[in-house]
């Protein structure tokens, strides 16, 4: 499957050590069959209740020569 440059694509899951999770990211090259990708990120914010948290995440994903392929945002929710 080929994302087209600039495509958005979400994705909230529930596990059992998860609450919930958001991952809004924007294609900006194409990636192909073959390739491998690596994700990396920098915490922006957290914030912590008495029952949750949350850490806010800027991502970028790059492949195998370094280039960038994606950036995003991630929010993670989480029992404290």
């Amino acid at each position: 499957m080929e994302l087209e440059r600039g495509s958005r694509f979400l994705l909230t899951t529930t596990s059992s050590s998860t609450v919930h999770r958001r991952l809004k990211t924007r294609w900006v090259e194409l990636v192909r069959p073959g390739d491998t990708i690596q994700p990396s990120g920098i915490i922006k914010s957290k914030q912590a209740t008495a029952r949750l948290g949350w850490v806010l995440t800027d991502m970028v994903v790059r492949n195998q020569n370094d280039e960038r392929v994606a950036t995003g945002e991630v929010l993670v929710e989480f029992p404290a």
